[in-house]
């Protein structure tokens, strides 16, 4: 997996290094509404926008994915529950497995279910 990371980045900061050596002019943009102009050379600002744009998608995908974060939570919780349950149940039935018969002998639950056994002839 890091070689795969290795060989995913290296390649593309390559191309950006590039991208921002052969953009440096610099170039005004107006802010419309504000009234304002920024100069900056190209790179940065291209580079900025392409920033902005990731944190805005990751911030929708974080926001939309939290119906089944929810999901996954209530999920987590309830097999929590059921494990701790099951859990109890064989405890129980292993203490009802030792119940001590009258002959002063104890006996797993399923011998005694079958009552008393006849010899066969």
């Amino acid at each position: 997996m890091r070689r795969l990371s290795l060989i995913i980045t290296a390649p593309l900061a390559v191309i950006v290094v590039v991208f921002a050596l052969t953009n440096r002019q610099v170039t005004e943009i107006n802010l419309w509404p504000f009234g304002q102009e920024i100069a900056a050379p190209l790179f940065a600002l291209v580079l900025g926008c392409a920033f902005i744009g990731f944190v805005i998608g990751a911030a929708v995908m974080w926001v939309s994915d939290g119906r089944v974060r929810k999901k996954r939570r209530a999920a987590e919780f309830r097999i929590t529950n059921l494990e701790q349950e099951l859990h109890d149940a064989r405890r129980r039935e292993a203490n009802a497995a030792k119940v001590v018969s009258p002959g002063g002998s104890s006996l797993p639950s399923t011998e005694l279910a079958k009552g008393p056994q006849r010899p066969a002839a």
